[in-house]
């Protein structure tokens, strides 16, 4: 069975404007890393959290750091995707 949501929402929209107001500076934002292995030479990324805990990454690596920065972007452009649960307990 499949169920649909849609996130369509900022997590600045999230927060109340006194909880913004009291958040440190960028320190506790979440950051994308974008690095070359030295093991095979291809550009990698991933998602940290504030605290320094990663929180996601992209298993394929790219032959480019601008094609590792392209599928960075489509993330960040794609925060309104939907996110499809497959659920397969029925």
């Amino acid at each position: 069975m499949l169920r649909r949501a849609l996130l369509g929402f900022s997590i600045a929209g999230l927060l109340s404007a006194n909880a913004l107001a009291k958040r440190p500076a960028s320190s506790s934002r979440n950051k994308y890393e974008i690095f070359q292995s030295k093991k095979n030479g291809d550009w990698y990324w991933r998602l940290k959290a504030g605290n320094g805990q990663p929180i996601a990454s992209g298993g394929e690596g790219y032959k480019s750091k601008s094609g590792c920065k392209a599928a960075v972007r489509r993330i960040q452009n794609s925060c309104d995707a939907e996110i499809i649960v497959i659920d397969n307990s029925d």
